[in-house]
């Protein structure tokens, strides 16, 4: 799977149903709560992945339960999340910046 079909994976987000088998076989490190409540990963080339759009759902869904226990840590994670993400964005462009500058002999 290229980065970028895993990314599309990442960002697409339909859960199981609660109860039905497929949602058993989860791991509850998938799940925010005990009870394997709140999915929030989702199953990449045999990883357990973080998906944006499950941890939006979570703060939706948590947020209008009034559970903001949940909502709160759902929070967090986006936040380190998207700060991951910043931070592989800046290594890549300074790894390109300092190639550019090998290749153009500086």
């Amino acid at each position: 799977m290229t980065d970028l079909e895993k990314r599309a994976a990442r960002m697409k987000w339909d859960p199981p149903a609660p109860g039905s088998e497929d949602r058993r076989k989860m791991p509850q490190s998938a799940f925010l709560a005990a009870g394997k409540l709140f999915p929030y990963k989702v199953l990449i080339d045999g990883q357990w992945v973080i998906s944006e759009p499950g941890l939006r759902s979570a703060i939706s869904v948590a947020n209008f339960r009034g559970n903001t226990k949940i909502s709160k840590k759902a929070s967090a994670i986006l936040e380190r999340l998207h700060a991951s993400e910043v931070k592989h964005s800046e290594i890549t462009n300074i790894g390109k910046t300092v190639v550019l500058n090998i290749l153009k002999g500086r």
